[in-house]
C-alpha cells in the first residue's frame, strides 16, 4: 500500500473524472472536505494502439479499455467501500460531519456490494502515466505452432504481442530502439520518471556494448567535460 496527501481548495467531484481540476478540486459550498481515493496500480485490464493511416502525422486509434477486466472492477469496488468504512471508523470519523456519514456533493449516501460497481465505472479517471505502448515482450505467440501473432495482439504479459525485445530492439529491425515509459510492459507503483531514468541507462549501456562490438568508438560530452566511448 502507498499514501499521498493532496492539499487542494474545495473537495471532489467523481462526475467529472476526466477532468482533473474538476474531479480534484471541485468548487464546492463553502466548508472544509476530506476526500479518500483509491487507486489501481495492478491493473488487469489492456488497451490497443494502432495505426489507422499511412499518413505519420495522423493520430493512431488508441483504446484504453479501462476496467474490461472483471478483476479491475471487483478490487476498485472493493477499495471503495474499504476506503466508506475507512471515514467512518474512528479516530478519522470523529473528524467528520456525523461520523463520516455525509458524503460530499456528486456522492452517492451511502454505497453497498449492490451499487458500488456501478459508482466506480461512473466515476473513474486516469493517473495520466502512460505506458505499454511499445511493450518489451514477444512479438509472437510463443505457445502458437504457427508462430503467427497473438490472438490478442494487446497482451503484454508475456505471452506476446511484444514491440521491442529485452535490448529495446524493435522486432523485425537490426537498429530501431525505444527507449521510453512506452516500454515498460506493466504499471508500476510510482511516478514514472525514475523508471524511465532506469530505462535510459539500460539502453545506453546496450547501445554503447553494440557500437564496441562493431570496433565503433566516438567522443561525447560528459559531465562538462569529453570522454571516448
Amino acid at each position: 500500500a502507498a499514501g499521498q496527501i493532496i492539499t487542494l481548495p474545495g473537495g471532489s467531484d467523481p462526475s467529472a473524472p476526466n477532468n482533473a481540476s474538476g474531479f480534484l478540486s471541485s468548487p464546492l459550498q463553502e466548508g472544509n472536505y476530506f476526500t479518500l481515493l483509491g487507486v489501481l496500480e495492478r491493473p488487469f485490464s489492456r488497451g490497443s494502439v494502432h495505426i489507422k493511416s499511412p499518413a505519420p502525422e495522423e493520430k493512431p486509434l488508441i483504446d484504453f479499455k479501462y476496467l474490461s477486466h472483471p478483476l479491475d472492477v471487483l478490487v476498485m469496488s472493493t477499495t471503495v467501500l474499504f476506503l466508506q468504512q475507512l471515514a467512518r471508523t474512528r479516530p478519522l470519523s470523529d473528524r467528520l460531519m456525523e461520523g463520516g456519514r455525509v458524503p460530499q456533493p456528486s456522492f452517492p449516501p451511502f454505497l453497498t456490494r449492490t451499487n458500488v460497481g456501478e459508482f466506480v465505472r461512473g466515476s473513474y479517471g486516469s493517473e495520466f502515466h502512460p505506458l505499454g505502448t511499445c511493450a518489451m515482450a514477444p512479438f509472437f505467440n510463443n505457445n502458437n505452432n504457427n508462430n503467427s501473432l497473438a490472438a490478442n495482439d494487446s497482451d503484454i504479459s508475456g505471452l506476446g504481442g511484444g514491440v521491442v525485445d529485452s535490448k529495446f530492439k524493435v522486432h523485425g529491425t537490426a537498429n530501431v530502439r525505444v527507449v521510453d515509459a512506452s516500454v515498460a510492459p506493466l504499471m508500476v507503483r510510482g511516478n514514472l520518471q525514475t523508471l524511465v531514468y532506469a530505462l535510459a541507462e539500460r539502453g545506453a549501456e546496450f547501445i554503447r556494448e553494440e557500437r564496441e562490438g562493431m570496433g565503433l568508438r566516438e567522443e561525447y560530452e560528459y559531465g562538462g567535460g569529453r570522454r571516448m566511448g
